[in-house]
């Protein structure tokens, strides 16, 4: 059987026979109409993929491919099962718990089947597709939210969170420009040598002035690794401590990329990611297509 994606989400279905299949899913990718000539299926699963019905389509929970024998989902082209009547993997994971599969190995999505996905069955990735998602602790160092990820490449990145204002990140009371925030860190046992960086903050790839560089520009020459920041505005939902100093062990945050267009704050909604190089006047715009929706607990930098 053949089947046709958008993103996470499964759209249709051809099989033998010229037999075709028109699927209605969720944000989460979930298959909830299966329509085909002769019948419609209904389909309901609770937030771990657990239905009272068996799935009639070869996609279910989460656009995952589902097996009728064993009544789970063989994740990561079948290198472990998944059972939504356990709520975890049938099987240890090989990268726990040193490795990004986590301290539990037969966790699935660390206990967030909402906002996550296990496509290759190691390691959670945002549902709805490449947003930027991250639980786990974070250093508070003057008022500046600390924190590393896994690149792309596989290199650590430093994130910074903070309000941002063209050339400058910070609070809107005091705030710096790249090089001084650098020297904060740097006496804070942050190594930047050669540190990508992703700041977290509004207006974080707005120039300060005409001719002028921005934070990201600046942050990078610094660094001498690639910055990403964003142009305008950008909005978050997270749990931000209310502390300048310290360590927080249970922060969370994902980016807003869309927004519904009748909601109140559509006005001044923007994503647009910008990545420069150091030493460079160009730019690299990672904002894709133009998106229109989530709504969430939202907060603009």
């Amino acid at each position: 059987m053949s089947l046709m994606r958008k993103n996470y989400s499964v759209l249709a279905a051809l099989g033998e026979g010229e037999h075709s299949r028109i699927f209605a899913c969720d944000k989460q990718g979930s298959v909830m109409l299966d329509m085909c000539r002769e019948s419609n299926a209904h389909q309901r699963f609770t937030p771990y993929g657990f239905s009272t019905r068996i799935p009639l389509s070869p996609v279910a929970f989460k656009g995952d491919y589902f097996d009728p024998i064993s009544q789970g989902y063989p994740l990561g082209t079948g290198y472990r099962a998944y059972s939504p009547i356990l709520m975890r993997f049938k099987s240890p994971d090989s990268l726990s718990p040193f490795g990004v599969g986590g301290l539990n190995p037969y966790a699935f999505v660390v206990g967030d089947p909402i906002n996550l996905n296990d496509i290759d069955g190691h390691s959670p990735t945002l549902t709805g597709g490449s947003r930027f998602y991250y639980r786990g602790p974070i250093r508070v160092i003057d008022g500046l939210r600390v924190f590393y990820t896994d690149g792309p490449s596989g290199k650590k990145v430093l994130n910074i969170g903070a309000h941002g204002f063209p050339g400058r990140i910070g609070s809107h009371r005091v705030n710096h420009r790249a090089s001084v925030i650098a020297d904060t860190l740097q006496k804070n046992g942050v190594d930047l040598a050669g540190q990508e960086t992703h700041i977290l903050a509004c207006q974080s790839a707005n120039r300060q002035s005409v001719g002028g560089l921005s934070f990201i520009e600046e942050m990078a020459n610094i660094t001498k690794a690639p910055s990403t920041g964003y142009k305008d505005s950008l909005w978050t939902d997270d749990n931000r401590p209310a502390i300048i100093n310290g360590g927080f062990e249970k922060y969370w945050i994902k980016l807003i990329k869309e927004m519904e267009v009748d909601d109140p704050d559509f006005a001044r909604f923007a994503y647009r990611p910008i990545t420069v190089n150091p030493s460079s006047s160009s730019a690299v715009d990672g904002t894709g297509d133009k998106n229109q929706f989530i709504r969430a607990g939202k907060s603009s930098r």
